[in-house]
């Protein structure tokens, strides 16, 4: 193992390379940290707009506990469902818009913190098949994405997620 790969020097390692443990704990540590604050954060947004002052912990112990089950089902690959590869799941900012909308027509309507509850878990029980389904085309919708200057038109949340990629996560130099 050495300190830069050859002919890259932003490579500390190689692909087969092993850090040392401490150095790979430390990641570990780090990875998990910084994961956190993706998984929570939607869920604090959404229960302190909303104003779900006692329900917001169990906001986040879904979102981790459903971020753990979904990391859970896509590293171990069955039939067509999973990737295979250790791929932390958890929850999207691209959806905080809808959620948001969906429960202030409930708090609108004078309806109480466990109606909106019940219906930002319903339509995202819902969306989550309208994804499924689409899935099962993504190679064919790919086709009706169009391009300028290396940013997809139809998904927003690839400049969030990828900062400028073309939408499937290839940067695009300038």
């Amino acid at each position: 193992m050495s300190e830069h790969i050859q002919g890259n020097p932003d490579l500390l390692y190689g692909l087969h390379d092993r850090p040392t443990p401490t150095k790979a704990f430390l990641g570990a540590v780090q990875h998990v940290l910084a994961s956190f604050v993706g998984i929570i954060t939607p869920s604090l947004i959404i229960g302190g707009v909303l104003g779900l002052g006692e329900h917001i912990p169990y906001l986040i112990s879904m979102s981790l506990m459903v971020s753990g089950v979904a990391t859970f089902i896509q590293t171990h690959k069955v039939g067509p469902v999973g990737s295979g590869l250790m791929a932390l799941q958890g929850t999207s900012f691209g959806f905080l818009a809808a959620v948001l909308a969906a429960g202030f027509v409930v708090k609108n309507k004078g309806g109480s913190p466990e109606e909106i509850l019940s219906v930002i878990f319903g339509v995202s029980f819902l969306g989550a098949f309208v994804e499924i389904f689409l899935s099962q085309f993504i190679t064919r919708l790919k086709s009706l994405m169009s391009y300028r200057d290396g940013l997809c038109d139809c998904d927003y949340r690839s400049v969030i997620n990828q900062g400028w990629s073309d939408g499937f996560g290839r940067r695009r130099g300038r």
